[in-house]
């Protein structure tokens, strides 16, 4: 375990990995009869919806849902791992933790589509008692794209499923052509980016994209 993953984990152990959610029933009362049964088969639930901004670009938002089945506590642990987070989400291909605390880790990016290069900073702010975290593209840097915003959740469903649900609520390219890269963003990489943190937690922090 690298030094800044000590360090983060004893955060997470000093915060005592936060308090239980709402019980299995209302995180169940959230869905429909037919995401419980895709979330049920091992399936992701993803929706998306495109809007104009205010100068007239087109913002990608999305949410991908999934079941892990581990315990919600385990699944913060191994996704707080922000440090390691290019060895399994699809695209991504280095990270840089640059600064952290109990609430907030700001992390250096850099991804890889199709021919081309992306490089930002994000600001993650976590709330482990809810077991959320919000992220923000970090204004004032040498950031690639304009910006995007979103949140992660995982939500017990009983002592040993977790449901995670990965959101974009917003992604402004800031590029001639945004679904060069709002459209692998949202509406193909994250159900991809969902199932690989699937994965990842089920293999307790081991498995890695090829």
């Amino acid at each position: 375990m690298t030094s800044i993953g000590k360090k983060i984990l004893l955060i997470l152990v000093l915060l005592g990995l936060g308090a239980l959610n709402a019980d299995g029933a209302a995180v169940l009362d959230k869905l429909t009869p037919a995401e419980r049964k895709k979330l049920e088969s091992g399936k992701v639930v993803f929706k998306s919806v495109k809007s104009e901004s205010p100068d007239g670009e087109m913002v990608g938002s999305g949410r991908a849902m999934a079941y892990i089945k581990a315990p919600t506590d385990k699944c913060w642990e191994i996704f707080c791992h922000f440090e390691k987070s290019h060895e399994y989400f699809p695209h991504q291909i280095t990270t840089e933790v640059l600064e952290f605390s109990p609430t907030s880790v700001l992390v250096k990016k850099k991804f890889f589509f199709f021919v081309k290069k992306i490089n930002y900073y994000v600001r993650y702010d976590l709330d482990p008692v809810n077991y959320r975290i919000d992220y923000r593209m970090e204004k004032g840097r040498e950031n690639d794209i304009k910006d995007t915003a979103g949140y992660f959740i995982f939500e017990k469903v009983d002592d040993n499923t977790t449901l995670f649900v990965f959101t974009v609520t917003m992604l402004e390219t800031g590029y001639a052509v945004p679904w060069f890269i709002e459209k692998p963003l949202t509406q193909q990489s994250l159900p991809g980016q969902v199932v690989n943190v699937k994965k990842r937690i089920e293999s307790n922090g081991v498995w890695k994209k090829d």
